[in-house]
């Protein structure tokens, strides 16, 4: 599987796995990973995930795959001996671990889905989405070196614009800038072919939160909300949000963590 780069954070009794979205790095999760209350509660692990930030090493043939974004989830969700763990993913990062989840849903104890990007269709239509049909190549030199910095500089900017300036992301605007310019072109194909993961919400023997921002402007909200059908499904629309719930709504979603009853050590999901 190769190199994996993973932020470490809190020293507490559950584990907790948190992974980014496309074309982000393990670093968006900052304000969580640097949340004492969560710190104290659980053992904090977010991975770049194959393909991504520190994690994009290895050999030049390495393909990048949506496989292999799956099974690094699962090598760090399986190093845990205590018992089924808590994730929570981001955008395509949430795709990503209800694969993971559906294939292996006795490591994982509690789910929370943030702005799921569940399938091709559910993204809004728009101007990058005319853009990256009609100039493919050009797109992709994004994700090349050196302009794979204007992605960085994006993902500093989406940050920032949707957590607000704080001394605590002052101090990751370069190492977060950083980060995202080493994504590789790959992860475009990967984030552009992914399999329809909406069969898998059925019958998953783990509880699954959904959660999306009303003022989601990339997916479409309407798709989501029906997801409230589902059985085992619990939704929460977010007042206010985007799409970017881990940066705007970092202090929500840490407190519903911290307000979940935990998962008995040992137990089985």
């Amino acid at each position: 599987m190769g190199r994996l780069r993973v932020l470490a954070a809190g020293g507490g009794d559950e584990p907790l796995l948190l992974v980014h979205g496309w074309p982000a790095c393990a670093r968006v999760f900052w304000p969580l990973l640097v949340s004492a209350p969560l710190g104290a509660r659980f053992r904090i692990q977010a991975p770049d995930l194959p393909g991504f930030g520190r994690s994009a090493g290895g050999a030049s043939g390495d393909t990048v795959t949506f496989a292999r974004q799956v099974d690094a989830v699962l090598a760090l969700a399986a190093q845990d001996a205590a018992g089924p763990i808590a994730v929570v993913g981001a955008s395509f990062g949430a795709r990503v671990v209800l694969e993971a989840v559906a294939r292996r849903p006795e490591l994982f104890g509690r789910v929370i889905l943030l702005g799921p990007y569940l399938h091709r269709g559910l993204l809004r239509p728009g101007l990058a989405a005319r853009v990256l049909a009609r100039f493919p190549r050009q797109v992709r030199l994004l994700y090349r070196w050196p302009l794979s910095l204007l992605t960085g500089l994006w993902a500093v900017a989406c940050g920032v614009a949707a957590a607000g300036p704080s001394r605590a992301w002052a101090r990751q605007v370069f190492p977060l800038l950083a980060d995202v310019a080493r994504i590789r072109p790959g992860t475009l194909d990967v984030v552009g072919s992914i399999p329809d993961g909406r069969a898998h919400l059925r019958g998953l023997r783990v509880p699954v939160e959904i959660w999306f921002g009303a003022r989601d402007r990339l997916l479409d909200t309407g798709q989501l909300a029906a997801l409230a059908s589902v059985p085992g499904v619990s939704l929460r629309c977010v007042e206010g949000g985007g799409h970017a719930l881990h940066d705007s709504h970092a202090p929500e979603l840490a407190a519903a963590l911290l307000a979940g009853a935990g998962v008995p050590r040992g137990a089985a999901a």
